[in-house]
């Protein structure tokens, strides 16, 4: 399930302390200037941030938006392997290095694939690291 934080503003109260310069005169005449803390109450906006599951709307933009990754790395899996499997069709790779590397991006297209599979699908799943 996908969640998304919600912030909302609720009144509240708030103590702070004032620091003020008082004036007042002395016995001799002369003017004296004192500092005064005094508290004081405030009203002030409290936010609240609540956790909130997203729509299905949400949701299925979520969707779209990795089965466009998802189609995105299938391309990219797509192409390593026509680009391995032409080495390898040809005998052209003595050392089968094409073969492994064809082996490895075949497993890491079926991978891809199954990501949508997992439990949390489509937030909670990361796609699994490219072989080369």
């Amino acid at each position: 399930m996908i969640y998304e934080d919600v912030i909302t503003y609720e009144d509240g109260e708030e103590t702070q302390i004032i620091t003020e310069e008082v004036k007042t005169t002395n016995d001799e005449g002369n003017e004296v200037i004192n500092i005064v803390e005094r508290e004081v109450t405030v009203k002030v906006e409290v936010p609240v941030i609540t956790r909130v599951a997203k729509t299905e709307f949400d949701l299925s933009a979520a969707i779209k938006y990795r089965e466009n990754e998802r189609s995105k790395l299938y391309d990219i899996a797509d192409t390593e392997i026509a680009k391995h499997r032409d080495y390898t069709d040809t005998a052209n790779d003595p050392n089968g290095e094409h073969a492994t590397a064809l082996k490895a991006w075949q497993m890491y297209k079926i991978t891809v694939r199954a990501t949508k599979n997992i439990s949390g699908y489509p937030a909670d799943v990361n796609y699994p690291a490219r072989p080369f």
